[in-house]
């Protein structure tokens, strides 16, 4: 993400964001009312926190490290 920048590269200012350096993360929105941030992000092959998320957690449940 470049801290952010990818997207405002791409974007400008239809997109709007606020990185925190310190967890290496940001809260991304659309300013675009015709493209959403879910495609914004999916345009630049990025996965959103909550997917991420969601992926390891299948991977511990195969690997039985997690019973939920």
């Amino acid at each position: 993400m470049r801290k952010g920048k990818l997207i405002e590269e791409k974007y400008g200012a239809r997109a709007g964001y606020r990185y925190y350096e310190d967890e290496d993360l940001g809260i991304f929105w659309s300013n675009d009312p015709a493209m959403s941030i879910r495609r914004m992000v999916d345009s630049l092959g990025l996965v959103e926190a909550e997917d991420q998320l969601e992926r390891v957690r299948g991977e511990y449940r195969r690997a039985k490290v997690l019973d939920y």
